[in-house]
């Protein structure tokens, strides 16, 4: 379960400070799956990468490959969350936030070399990160960690509604790309969000 504790403790990003072998694995395993999937990657290229021993990624990931593309899965997840913080923070607008939202969404997912290995070869080892049924890393992580932070713009119930809504729109265009909506492109963004989310979040949110 992804809670906001876990996002501020977990991913690359939280790790950076003291680095250990732990996250000296999940970089080692992000670099692999990178380069040759997830199919291709053995437990021996993980700890070669690493530069620790087969045992010692036993040792962090009893559940072996699983366990460890979980673990992996999840510090991803977080380190995409903790990313958008100072954006989304800094908005003075809602329309501001889900634009930065939005675009910062989809520019970190185009430019993460594994993810992008991974919707091109094997779309299906990440279906379990991004599922709709509010169980998947993603959607709980973006709900937990993020509704707070609209919470200054709309209540709690809306709040929860935009990031789920945001969540799924997202997900949605990366796995089926539009010709005519580019998520990285702050113009496309802007227009979705002007005419579509926020006349939508005005009728959520109204008594």
């Amino acid at each position: 379960m992804v809670t906001a504790e876990g996002v501020r403790g977990s991913g690359r990003a939280g790790v950076a400070a003291s680095p250990g072998p732990e996250a000296r694995v999940l970089d080692a395993a992000t670099t692999c799956i990178a380069r040759w999937g997830v199919s291709k990657t053995t437990l021996d290229d993980v700890a070669r990468e690493a530069g620790v021993s087969r045992a010692t990624v036993y040792r962090l990931f009893p559940g072996g490959k699983s366990a460890l593309l979980t673990a992996c899965g999840a510090a991803e997840v977080s380190r995409l969350l903790l990313g958008l913080t100072v954006q989304i923070e800094a908005a003075r607008s809602l329309e501001r936030l889900l634009v930065d939202l939005i675009g910062g969404a989809a520019r970190f997912i185009a430019g993460n070399d594994a993810i992008q290995m991974l919707l091109r070869h094997e779309p299906d080892v990440l279906l379990p990160f991004v599922a709709f049924d509010r169980q998947g890393p993603l959607l709980e992580g973006a709900v937990v960690f993020l509704a707070p932070r609209l919470e200054r713009f709309v209540d709690r119930r809306t709040a929860c509604e935009t990031v789920e809504w945001v969540a799924r729109l997202v997900i949605s265009y990366t796995f089926t790309p539009a010709a005519t909506i580019d998520l990285c492109d702050e113009v496309d963004v802007r227009r979705l969000v002007t005419n579509q989310l926020m006349p939508g979040i005005a009728l959520a949110s109204a008594p």
